[in-house]
Order: C-alpha cells, then sequence, then structure tokens
C-alpha cells in the first residue's frame, strides 16, 4: 500500500481483484477508481521517496515491466524498465531510479521454456539489471504454496531481507556473495499460515515487521527482535482471520478496507460513528471503503 506525503492519496493493488490495475483512492473526495497498467495476473508496488513508487508487472513468463510513477498522478509513466527475455531497456527518467526500490524478485524466463524465481538489481547509471539465481528458494521451499515476497533492502549493507510466505523465518541475503547467510526467526512457533509484511527502516540495520498478530522491530546483524507489540490475542471472531487490507489516517479520518473473503471486523469509536459506518464488531463489506472520525 502507497499513501503519499499529504496522506490524501492512497495506491494498491489486490492481484486476485484489481489484476494489474491500480487502485486508487482520493481521501479528500472519497472518489475509488481503478488505473489499468496493462495486462497481468498483479501488480507489485514497493514505495520510494518525493511520493514515487514502482509497480512491477508481468504481462508473461517472458516479459515484465517495471515502472515509476508518482502518486499525485499514478497514471502518467515517468520511467519505465522494461525485461524481456533477460534483456533490458530503459525509457524516461532514468534519474528517478536513485528515488525508489531498485532490487525486486519475480518468475522469468531468461531462455526458452526455462522459468526461474529471479532477483533482479537495477543499475540505471549503466542501464543494466543483473540477475541473481536463487537455488536456495527453488530447493528448500514449496514454490507453490510459499512464494517470494518483497524483499527489503538493509540501510549501510549489501543485505537483503527476503520473506517468504507461510514462514515465519525471513531469510538474510547477501546481494555481494550472491548466496543465502541466515534466517531471522520472527515467531516461537510453527506457523504454516503465517503471514508477515517487512518495512525498512531509514539509516539503521532494522527492519519493522508485522506478523500475523506482532508488530516488531528487528536486528539484522544480531538476527535478534529488539521489541514486539501484540496487536491483537487470536481469540474471538479474528482468530485465524486476515486483517484489515487498507488503513490510513488523513485530515483526522481514519479509512479502512476489509480483505477480501475476510470477514474482518472494527470497533469504531463510541458516539462519533457518521452515516455509512458499520456498528461496533460488525462485519465490514469486501472492497467497501469506511471513513470516520480518528
Amino acid at each position: 500500500m502507497i499513501i503519499d506525503s499529504t496522506e490524501r492519496f492512497v495506491i494498491d493493488n489486490m492481484g486476485w481483484v484489481d489484476k494489474a490495475a491500480l487502485w486508487f483512492l482520493d481521501l479528500s473526495t472519497g472518489a475509488v477508481r481503478q488505473v489499468p497498467l496493462g495486462t497481468g495476473d498483479y501488480l507489485t508496488l514497493m514505495g520510494g521517496e518525493r511520493d514515487l513508487f514502482v509497480a512491477v508487472r508481468r504481462e508473461s513468463m517472458s516479459l515484465l515491466e517495471a515502472t515509476v510513477h508518482s502518486a499525485a498522478s499514478p497514471p502518467d509513466v515517468l520511467a519505465r524498465l522494461r525485461i524481456e527475455q533477460g534483456r533490458a531497456t530503459f525509457s524516461g527518467r532514468a534519474d528517478l531510479w536513485a528515488s525508489v526500490p531498485r532490487v525486486f524478485v519475480a518468475d522469468h524466463s531468461r531462455f526458452a521454456n526455462v522459468v526461474r524465481p529471479l532477483l533482479f538489481l537495477v543499475d540505471h547509471r549503466r542501464g543494466t539489471v543483473d540477475f541473481q539465481e536463487l537455488p536456495w528458494y527453488s530447493d528448500g521451499y514449496d514454490l507453490m504454496y510459499q512464494g517470494l515476497l518483497d524483499p527489503v533492502s538493509v540501510p549501510d549493507s549489501d543485505l537483503l531481507l527476503m520473506p517468504i510466505q507461510r514462514d515465519s523465518e525471513p531469510v538474510i541475503y547477501d546481494l555481494t556473495e550472491r548466496r543465502k547467510v541466515g534466517t531471522m526467526k520472527l515467531a516461537d512457533r510453527h506457523d504454516p499460515a503465517a503471514r508477515y509484511q517487512l518495512l525498512a527502516c531509514p539509516r539503521r540495520t532494522t527492519a519493522a515487521g508485522k506478523h500475523r498478530d506482532h508488530s516488531a522491530r528487528t536486528g539484522v546483524a544480531r538476527r535478534r527482535i529488539h521489541r514486539s507489540i501484540l496487536l491483537r490475542s487470536g481469540r474471538g471472531p479474528l482468530r485465524g482471520r486476515a486483517t484489515l487490507q487498507r488503513r490510513c489516517r488523513s485530515a483526522g479520518h481514519r479509512t479502512l478496507q476489509a480483505s477480501p473473503a475476510s470477514a474482518d471486523r472494527v470497533a469504531a469509536p463510541p458516539g462519533r460513528t457518521p452515516p455509512g459506518w458499520p456498528r461496533n464488531r460488525k462485519r465490514l463489506e469486501e472492497r467497501k471503503t469506511y471513513s470516520c472520525p480518528g
């Protein structure tokens, strides 16, 4: 999810619903629309500096595009990287790649009929892309059940944190050595349905993570959790359910949207519930956006 610096615009993508389109919400008007970027099954969105973000779209096994956009005007493509069977072509403002994430993962075919999960490292100054194969992932995980999620660069180092679906131990990957160098344990239990999201903390060799029902700040160098906060107990109607897909604040309001098939529930502030907001603990409707005073 991308939120601009003024907290007016929210941009997201749910692959099974939005496909290769951006979901765009203007909090000042409440207007919601889709912005198609082309063909494909889903988008990967990564936020950058100055309200810029990258959208990675896989059109086919041998063709993918990564485009740079501004949150204020998502339809406009400011810079484009097109990769077809391992051949990279840059167009637009190449300097903008310095302000957005330049590392992502995708299944891609560099050779005829050979599709592998690859790590892409964009070098906009040289106009090249470095492809790194990930044999530790291909050989050690269920490729149908455990997808690679968005990697997070560790500041001031050549390390990445690479989260994997349904696994509580993100991989620590060394870009220079081109190999896995360890893992970080986020939970002291086996959780086959584990879901988490990693976020980089600027200027620190730490990363913040949201792991199903906990929020934590981790230290990569010592591979330990500095602090963990319980977000929900896992009891009652929320147990085993997905959490709210979108949440942000703007002009003193809180906006939320339920995840598909999640049966998400929220508690609205007592006495401050505007028309259209569900009562406390009421199920939210899928894909409907609610707003209430913050």
